[in-house]
């Protein structure tokens, strides 16, 4: 039997964020010069939901029962977030319901759950059989009469943790942590939009970073010791470039935001797939201005050739203008030049400029590298029904020609 589940989440501030796992699985062969072959091993992730509970009287005494009874058996538990209102009166033995603009999500075999929460046990799970235009048909009749106004949620078919908690403040009232595993392949497949941007038939994410929450760096560079205990030690690097991982927090104001950074998870199947991601730092200094047409920036310093001439990580730079815009290219070659300007590094690129680009003009200019998502898992953490924070932690690649997913 599939039970629907009766509590809404506890949200901050009284109770705490409503966590949204999902997680692909990927194989990654490494060679010993740091090159990877990378395999999905699942076409849609899994999916995990936790949140907390405030629990007060009958809310407390239902909570225990259903732990008592039901906790093995399959529940239906409401998606906050994929919420719709009733704009008529659904009676009983009714099977069609009609909305003004059905969601994308609304597709056939997606389970629906019915009820307002102030009933905890008046809820209803349904089934949609088609959407055709505005009419939404449902598999089997309603079992109750729901009036106008009754929020339908997406529902999500799973289980509850063999082990679950809960801290009594008094007699009468606890808070408890849900965990909620979804089954795997009982949700219809997510619409996953394009990719909007495009580089070497790679993906660019441009979205740039919540600042007021901490962005993290960290570098690493493998390297062999052989040591006998005695003497001297002796030290290679068999990976001849280094590796970085960043971890910052995306800030997605409402559900379309949140799915537009979902969505970049799911074209990647978590760790398989490459994109192009600027570090938003100022990595050099522009000499001069470069004109449209152009296909040679100049940096101040010869640091830059010197150091990455021969990078097989830094090949592209971004430029970040006054006005928003992004300008992206891929480089040809870095080298040095000394003259009456300096001495300085020319940045030689693939594509020529299509806008001049000059310090005047530019707010921020750096290397576009080359990154995929360090883990298999990414968490929606849900503030409210429509506002989420997203934590990425991405790591860079060596640049190589792009592989079929």
């Amino acid at each position: 039997m599939v039970h629907a589940w009766p509590f809404d989440p506890a949200w901050p501030p009284s109770g705490q964020a409503v966590e949204d796992t999902f997680s692909f699985q990927t194989e990654i062969i490494t060679s010993r010069s740091g090159r990877e072959s990378r395999r999905a091993r699942r076409e849609a992730p899994r999916r995990a939901v936790r949140h907390g509970l405030i629990l007060h009287g009958e809310d407390l005494r239902l909570y225990k029962d259903i732990l008592w009874n039901w906790q093995p058996q399959d529940f239906v538990m409401a998606d906050i977030v994929r919420r719709v209102t009733l704009p008529a009166t659904l009676s009983a033995g009714a099977s069609t319901f009609t909305l003004g603009s059905p969601p994308g999500w609304m597709v056939a075999g997606l389970t629906l759950i019915l009820g307002t929460g102030e009933d905890r046990e008046d809820r209803e799970v349904l089934t949609i059989d088609s959407v055709a235009g505005s009419v939404v048909t449902l598999t089997t009749a309603a079992l109750a009469t729901w009036p106008a106004d009754t929020p339908v949620y997406a529902g999500l078919l799973g289980n509850l943790a063999t082990s679950m908690s809960a801290d009594r403040q008094t007699t009468n009232v606890a808070t408890a942590e849900v965990s909620f595993t979804v089954r795997p392949l009982s949700e219809p497949a997510r619409a996953v939009s394009a990719a909007p941007l495009l580089l070497d038939d790679r993906e660019v994410f441009l979205r740039r970073p919540n600042w007021l929450e901490r962005v993290a760096s960290a570098m690493s560079h493998e390297v062999d010791i052989l040591d006998y205990g005695v003497g001297p030690i002796y030290r290679y690097a068999p990976v001849p470039f280094g590796q970085e991982i960043t971890g910052a927090t995306y800030l997605g104001r409402n559900v379309a935001e949140v799915d537009d950074i979902l969505d970049v998870f799911f074209r990647m199947r978590g760790r398989q797939g490459e994109l192009w991601m600027p570090t938003w730092e100022p990595d050099f200094l522009l000499r001069g201005t470069s004109s449209a047409g152009s296909s040679t920036v100049r940096v101040k310093g010869p640091r830059v050739a010197e150091m990455y001439a021969a990078s097989a990580t830094h090949r592209a730079i971004f430029a970040l203008r006054e006005d928003g815009s992004v300008a992206l290219h891929r480089t040809a070659s870095i080298t040095a030049v000394n003259d009456g300007q300096g001495n300085d590094s020319l940045i030689n690129l693939i594509t020529p400029l299509t806008q001049d680009l000059s310090s005047t003009i530019t707010v921020i200019t750096g290397w576009l590298l080359l990154r995929r998502f360090a883990s298999d898992s990414l968490t929606v953490e849900w503030l409210t029904h429509s506002v989420a924070n997203l934590r990425l932690n991405l790591t860079t690649l060596e640049m190589r020609p792009p592989e079929s997913p």
